[in-house]
């Protein structure tokens, strides 16, 4: 099997795994504590056209520690019941990082065996080799949210505590504005951020204030003009090359970047629809 086909592979399978975990948190009851966010939820929930790797969640009500045993159970069980053994490496909150954290791992040669593949493709990967879906729970979480339950059908069906589109695209634009891309640029922020403006979906202000306030900057003077010179200011500190080569594993399709500069993304922010 070709590297790229393999590396395919190794993504649908990482997608096949965050099916399972989030199924086993429905059945646990996970959504009565936490809300699900990210790019990972706007794949599974709203059809968001690129891969993603993480599972992101934010605590209901926040508090530094919380019970995650009885989850992990299930999450093990659900790939005990697959003949899959799953490993699971937890990192707890700290003060100076809220952030609850779970390290998934499967075998990847053993989930090829489950799949069906054959053995000169079994051999071609490492005995060793895991795919590894990360688990984030935020447990000082931000302090307005709308969220509700949303039902995903599929060949994995499950029910998941979510946000309000409004708030989530507030919650990428605040990662857009704040996160420390230092040597690397996320582009998978920047194609989300083109996604939203392009489906024109109405951004929470109120929410994005709450974001800016937790991550950033505080503001209390935010309105669409404000934000358009932020966002500004942001494209022209841009290391383009560095954002489409974040992005471009992930995509299906690649040729969207061909339109990408800081010009493009200025232009879109013209484009923002403000909720209300």
């Amino acid at each position: 099997m070709k590297d790229e086909t393999m590396d395919r592979t190794r993504l649908r399978t990482r997608e096949a795994m965050q099916d399972l975990i989030l199924r086993s948190l429905s059945e646990s009851g996970f959504s009565d504590v936490a809300v699900f966010h990210g790019g990972t939820c706007l794949r599974k929930l709203y059809g968001l056209n690129r891969l993603s790797e993480d599972l992101d969640f934010s605590l209901i009500i926040p508090r530094l520690e919380f019970d995650f045993e009885a989850h992990l159970k299930r999450v093990i069980a659900t790939f005990g019941d697959e003949r899959l053994e799953l490993q699971a490496k937890v990192r707890e909150a700290r003060g100076e990082l809220p952030i609850f954290s779970v390290m998934y791992g499967v075998n990847f040669r053993n989930i090829l065996k489950m799949a069906g593949f054959s053995e000169s493709v079994i051999s071609s990967v490492h005995r060793d080799e895991l795919i590894r879906v990360k688990m984030d729970v935020d447990t000082n979480p931000p302090s307005y949210r709308r969220d509700g339950i949303v039902h995903r059908d599929g060949v994995v069906s499950y029910d998941v505590r979510t946000e309000e589109l409004p708030v989530l695209y507030a919650g990428k634009m605040s990662a857009v504005l704040c996160r420390q891309w230092k040597h690397r640029v996320k582009g998978r922020d920047l194609f989300d951020y083109v996604w939203y403006i392009e489906r024109g979906t109405p951004l929470d202000m109120r929410a994005l204030e709450s974001r800016l306030d937790k991550k950033c900057r505080p503001t209390s003077d935010l309105d669409r003009d404000v934000l358009i010179e932020m966002l500004d200011r942001r494209f022209d500190s841009l290391d383009l090359e560095s954002a489409k080569d974040d992005v471009r594993g992930f995509l299906f399709d690649d040729s969207c970047l061909d339109l990408w500069s800081p010009e493009y993304f200025k232009d879109l922010a013209r484009e923002i629809v403000i909720e209300g």
